[in-house]
């Protein structure tokens, strides 16, 4: 986004609100106690978003200086949030996502219910990590709200057949 600003493509830089798993919080707390992330100890990480399950994330002083630099915020997401993120994204967007990516668009929403966005914020949410990556826990996640996944066998005729139900 630096970069795009000092190229002139976007005209300010945007406020940055990174999201965490609250089973995986070191970025949240550090942020909500001003502590320093270059002497904080690491933390417990236990999440179903393991692609940013960190007990000492390693771009630490980047992610803190970026959030701090835009006058952003940090904020956490429970594991069943960010489950449900999955199913929701794929829906509205045809975007497949992986947990981790998923925290993203929790986060959105947990942005807005805590007031840090409103109505006439313009909101990208940066979703990058593929469903394939955890399949498993795209398939908790739709079972969890009710919804049976299609099982489609591997034939032409068989995804012509599900696309037309």
């Amino acid at each position: 986004l630096r970069d795009l600003a000092a190229l002139g493509k976007i005209d300010r830089m945007p406020r940055l609100i990174g999201v965490q798993s609250a089973g995986s919080r070191y970025l949240v707390d550090a942020f909500d106690n001003d502590e320093d992330v270059v002497t904080k100890p690491p933390a417990p990480a236990d999440t179903v978003a393991d692609s940013i399950s960190a007990g000492l994330p390693r771009d630490r002083i980047k992610a803190m200086n970026a959030v701090k630099g835009t006058d952003g915020a940090f904020l956490a997401v429970p594991d069943d949030a960010i489950l449900a993120a999955i199913p929701t994204m794929a829906r509205a967007t045809g975007v497949f996502v992986e947990p981790a990516a998923a925290a993203a668009y929790a986060g959105m929403l947990a942005a807005i219910e805590q007031g840090l966005l409103g109505a006439d914020d313009r909101v990208i949410v940066v979703a990058t990590g593929s469903g394939l990556k955890d399949v498993r826990s795209a398939m908790a996640a739709v079972k969890a709200e009710g919804t049976a996944p299609t099982v489609v066998e591997p034939s032409l005729e068989a995804v012509e057949a599900a696309l037309a139900s």
